[in-house]
């Protein structure tokens, strides 16, 4: 891959991520306020012991997907930067490394609850082509970075 490429998907892929991380919190942050006050104010969130549990269960879940979104916001961040400065590409490779193995385990996982699906199995191949790219392009820059082919 030439390193202009690799620069371009980078930056381009970065962008994505910071606008998916940006929806995901928004989300996320809806949905702890959302099950917050649904826990407050039904009368049945404080009777019944049953969605007493599924509440909570609801506002970790919420948590959770703030840490994604937040996440996801970094790892755009550090994918934008490495496209402008070959320095950043190591932290860029590894947050990708990374978003591609939780990527893999939460589709194989949502395999094994949901069953396979055709829009699972697109999901899982998007996630894993997307995640690949970025972990190529990275790489090319850092190791121009590294060449000093890229200051």
């Amino acid at each position: 891959m030439e390193l202009s490429t690799a620069k371009k998907i980078l930056k381009v892929a970065g962008i994505l991520s910071i606008i998916e991380g940006i929806f995901v919190l928004i989300l996320g942050l809806l949905a702890v306020f959302g099950s917050g006050y649904a826990a407050q104010n039904m009368p049945e969130m404080q009777t019944n012991p049953d969605y007493q549990t599924a509440a909570g269960v609801l506002i970790v879940g919420s948590i959770a997907l703030i840490i994604g979104g937040i996440f996801t916001i970094v790892q755009g961040g550090f994918s934008v930067a490495a496209s402008k400065n070959g320095k950043h590409a190591m932290t860029a490779l590894v947050l990708a490394i990374i978003t591609l193995v939780s990527s893999i385990y939460s589709n194989v996982r949502n395999f094994t609850s949901s069953g396979v699906t055709t829009s699972s199995v697109i999901s899982l191949i998007l996630s894993i082509i997307i995640s690949l790219l970025i972990c190529f392009a990275a790489n090319t820059v850092r190791v121009a970075y590294k060449e000093g082919r890229d200051q």
